[in-house]
């Protein structure tokens, strides 16, 4: 087995997320890709690695979900939103 025995599943499930990263930070170098939306990939992977972990652990401490959607809430009527476009007078 060449020692594969001697890693946890975590060890291999980081080595992979490792792999992972450094995967996508050499495609996105190639592509040219802004560094901002790397860095937010980078990081939404790792806290899904976190989580997976955690899990895994069987760690009690429950958190709250992170927000998918956007952050901000809904736009207030004073934007605009639910008026109806006024015509222009001739």
């Amino acid at each position: 087995m060449h020692g594969a025995a001697a890693y946890t599943l975590t060890d291999r499930f980081t080595w992979l997320i490792d792999g992972l990263c450094r995967a996508i930070g050499s495609d996105a170098y190639k592509r040219r890709v802004d560094a901002v939306l790397v860095l937010a990939i980078w990081n939404r992977v790792r806290r899904l690695s976190e989580r997976f972990l955690a899990e895994g652990r069987g760690d009690d401490t429950k958190r709250a979900p992170t927000p998918i959607g956007p952050l901000c809430g809904p736009i207030p009527r004073k934007c605009g939103r639910g008026r109806r476009a006024r015509r222009p007078r001739l």
